[in-house]
């Protein structure tokens, strides 16, 4: 069952409400089931239960009986579900940078971080972490999120963009011709995770709004709405919190975090399981996050390696390496040699009936 706590933002049920409408469904009657006020859903700075969020488009899916309504949600997705954390990734120099700074601000959208971009051979996958990929209703989602990434990589680049794979973790359905056919590409069911991966031509391709102003201003709103959400009940924020606080010096073994969180490490272990994380992820993906920080404030490697508690600028290295496919220094120089604004303003695109068209 789904964390009762973890809240999504209220924008990501508009396109099922749109798709509803589109098929002639009584939304009032969607949401009642799913224990909304539509009202709520149209609220630009609403937060939602995740549940709740669930039991609509499990609502939907038992009037839509389609294999490929995941697809078909993707299709209604526009760059305003996501607010300024779309922005972001619109108004970034490549799309590679793009994914990399929208992610930083997932809270926006939901309080489990559980998009990442990691480096593979010849590329980016794109990771999606389902909170319960057992049920049905987390199949629709997957496939939902990974159509929408790849509508959005068309959209933004203005090109035809075919992924290198897509893999879903879920059992595949009695004809997966459909799902093929809209991503361009074989599709692989049953795989250990679930995932789209682009080349590193793909990755590294301009957006058609880069805009080095607007997006600076972007940031700055998305830093301030994280600052001002409400504090999470996970225990998965407050071991990051927890570990943040010991990098550099400290102790944040898994024995030094449950004690500082007032229990055994057993229970953090298994209290952590439960949110589908865990200490050693938690930890890797904060260093990566103030990485990418850190060198963008100009600080010496040996310094990075201290702040992120590494035993030496070595250790430092290979772990950036696994990260990103480069090295500190390369990416630091990619950072600073970004060019300045361009003078076109952002405009709100729709990702998928729009846009997807013309691919």
């Amino acid at each position: 069952m789904t964390h009762p706590s973890i809240q999504i933002s209220a924008r990501l049920a508009l396109p099922q409400l749109a798709l509803a409408r589109r098929r002639g469904l009584d939304e009032s009657s969607l949401c009642q089931d799913a224990g909304l006020d539509p009202a709520v859903l149209r609220d630009p700075e609403a937060r939602i239960p995740l549940s709740a969020f669930e039991r609509l488009m499990e609502a939907l899916a038992s009037r839509v009986k389609e294999p490929t309504l995941g697809l078909e949600l993707a299709r209604e997705f526009t760059l305003e579900a996501y607010g300024v954390g779309g922005l972001v990734l619109m108004a970034s120099p490549t799309l590679r940078e793009g994914f990399e700074r929208a992610f930083r601000y997932q809270r926006l959208w939901e309080d489990f971080e559980r998009l990442a971009l990691e480096p593979c051979e010849g590329g980016g996958r794109l990771r999606f972490l389902s909170h319960e990929p057992r049920r049905p209703v987390h199949w629709l989602l997957a496939e939902c999120i990974l159509a929408e990434l790849l509508l959005a990589t068309r959209a933004l680049t203005a090109t035809p963009v075919v992924p290198l794979w897509v893999h879903f973790e879920h059992e595949p359905p009695s004809d997966t011709s459909a799902h093929e056919a809209f991503f361009g590409t074989p599709v692989f069911f049953g795989a250990p995770t679930t995932e789209i991966a682009f080349s590193n031509a793909t990755l590294d391709l301009p957006l058609t709004h880069a805009n080095a102003l607007f997006l600076s201003f972007f940031e700055q709103q998305a830093k301030v709405k994280v600052e001002q959400l409400p504090s999470t009940s996970l225990l998965s924020e407050q071991v990051r919190t927890a570990l943040r606080g010991a990098l550099g010096g400290g102790d944040y073994s898994l024995v030094a975090v449950a004690a500082k969180l007032h229990m055994s490490p057993r229970t953090l272990q298994r209290r952590l399981r439960e949110e589908g994380i865990s200490h050693e992820v938690l930890l890797d993906g904060l260093r990566q996050e103030l990485a990418r920080v850190y060198l963008e404030k100009r600080l010496s490697i040996s310094e990075i390696s201290f702040l992120l508690g590494y035993s030496n600028p070595t250790a430092f290295h290979r772990a950036f390496k696994r990260w990103t496919g480069s090295s500190p220094e390369y990416y630091r120089a990619r950072s600073g040699a970004r060019g300045g604004p361009e003078t076109s303003p952002p405009t709100f695109m729709t990702w998928g009936r729009a846009s997807s068209r013309s691919t």
